[in-house]
């Protein structure tokens, strides 16, 4: 039960403010806002009346001061409690009852109070409380993680999320930890969304809904749901038109003898800027408890292995819409419920169409600024590369000519010892040849010496990619899409 004092969500505040600006035309489409009324009427901030048939509403000094400080009035110098508006809202018995009685009873529910134990904090609001004091962020093992996606979906549904603020989770399905933060809401969660008509006849039904209009079946949605989801849809994507968007079908691709293959299960797509989020519209199915009928229980009482279903499943009139396709951001499913319909949560799947088609065209424009990046990086390196290989290669000449000049030193050295030899030999035979050794010797020494040689800078010759490996720090030379490093 929903404490008189407690705070209100985005959603009763919006009312609230509708209200105290005199219930304007054309602001609230759909019943939900009156649901919500209620709920403000519950806490005395506003006053419900119906006359002659037209519901009317007004605010109270409560409402009011609601709007213009974000709490509840003071009561006593002090906040204005729940027992405190309890007691306002009981009816006054002390006609009936003596001073005595009246202060008895009170000072005998005063010591049952004492008495009683503080209740403890529900899930939801443990799991707030965690996140708060761990400075917004909690990490989850696996074998908790589904007792807490309950409880972070369950905060969200009913609005147990402080204002301002939003849980946002990460973490795949097989991921070891799931991690759950509690982060400022951005400026688009509480921005006021224009409502989308859905019309009750189908009048000049979009393509995409002629298409699916004929072919019903694929919806997989009976009876009268079928109609509904036939005008959500043709509001949506009305209203996608509209303001420029691509609504296409998705594709079914036919493989013969009558069967076919779907490459996707979305009914339709929007396209913003080349970027396609899919839309499904599905029946809620209905869990029903299964009454046994004479023959399954005859069956069963003969054949033992034969189990009498103990749920019927029953097509409701409640519908789905389902997202798929991009980065998800308030969520991806939104469900009939009893306090809202389709109808009035249209505004927000068409925002979540346009949210995951910027953040894809912002990763897109991400990626490609990267990548620019990366090539101008990559050429970078190719350049210093290119300048790495040509002193590696002058080093190398250098060092050769150096490793010649000290050979042809060496060898001169030694022709001189060999000239003095032949001059001591006596054959002329041996002498002969003697000299023809010296002499093909002191010509390799004028060739090896490069100080007899001109002296130029050497040409280097332009490397190859493989030669440029040892110096790119682990780019690759042939593009920066192939680069490791």
């Amino acid at each position: 039960m929903v404490q008189p004092n407690s705070s209100l969500n985005l959603r009763q505040v919006e009312v609230l403010q509708w209200i105290a600006d005199g219930c304007p035309d054309g602001v609230m489409k759909g019943h939900s806002h009156k649901t919500t009324a209620v709920a403000l009427r519950n806490r005395r901030l506003i006053t419900l009346s119906r006359k002659g048939g037209v519901w009317g509403a007004a605010s109270t000094d409560s409402g009011i001061h609601y709007l213009r400080h974000g709490d509840y009035p003071a009561a006593k110098g002090g906040t204005l409690t729940a027992p405190a508006v309890a007691a306002r809202q009981a009816p006054d018995r002390s006609t009936t009852r003596g001073t005595r009685q009246v202060a008895g009873t009170g000072a005998a529910l005063g010591s049952r109070e004492t008495r009683r134990a503080p209740r403890p904090p529900r899930p939801t609001e443990q799991l707030i409380a965690d996140l708060v004091s761990n400075g917004g962020e909690l990490k989850i093992d696996l074998p908790h993680r589904a007792k807490y996606e309950a409880r972070v979906a369950a905060a969200i549904r009913f609005g147990k999320v402080p204002d301002g603020k939003r849980l946002v989770t990460k973490g795949g399905r097989w991921s070891a930890t799931y991690v759950i933060r509690l982060e400022d809401a951005p400026a688009w969660l509480n921005a006021l969304l224009d409502p989308l008509e859905v019309p009750r006849i189908l009048r000049r039904p979009h393509p995409v809904v002629v298409s699916l209009q004929g072919r019903q079946s694929f919806l997989g949605i009976d009876g009268s749901g079928s109609r509904r989801a036939l005008l959500l849809i043709q509001a949506l994507v009305m209203e996608a038109s509209r303001r420029g968007y691509l609504v296409k079908e998705t594709k079914d691709t036919h493989v013969g003898y009558g069967f076919h293959y779907r490459e996707s299960k979305d009914h339709f797509a929007i396209v913003i800027d080349g970027h396609a989020v899919g839309i499904q519209v599905r029946q809620i199915v209905d869990r029903l408890p299964h009454t046994p009928t004479p023959a399954e229980l005859a069956r069963a009482a003969r054949d033992s292995w034969f189990r009498i279903p103990k749920h019927d499943l029953k097509p409701s009139e409640r519908l789905r819409i389902h997202l798929s396709g991009g980065v998800e951001h308030r969520q991806s499913k939104w469900t009939d419920s009893s306090t809202q319909r389709l109808d009035d949560l249209l505004p927000q799947v068409l925002q979540e169409i346009e949210l995951r088609a910027a953040e894809a065209e912002r990763a897109k424009l991400a990626a490609i600024e990267a990548e620019k990046i990366r090539r101008r990086r990559w050429e970078l390196a190719m350049a210093k590369a290119k300048r790495d290989h040509r002193e590696a290669y002058r080093d190398r000449v250098l060092e050769n000519q150096l490793n010649d000049w000290l050979r042809a030193r060496r060898i001169g050295e030694y022709l001189d010892a060999m000239q003095s030899a032949i001059a001591t030999i006596n054959t002329p035979e041996d002498a002969r040849s003697a000299r023809e050794w010296f002499e093909w010797a002191e010509r390799r020494v004028r060739i090896l010496d490069p100080l007899r040689r001109r002296l130029e800078m050497p040409a280097v010759p332009e490397p190859a990619a493989e030669e440029l490996k040892p110096f790119l720090d682990g780019w690759s030379p042939y593009g920066p899409e192939k680069a490791f490093g």
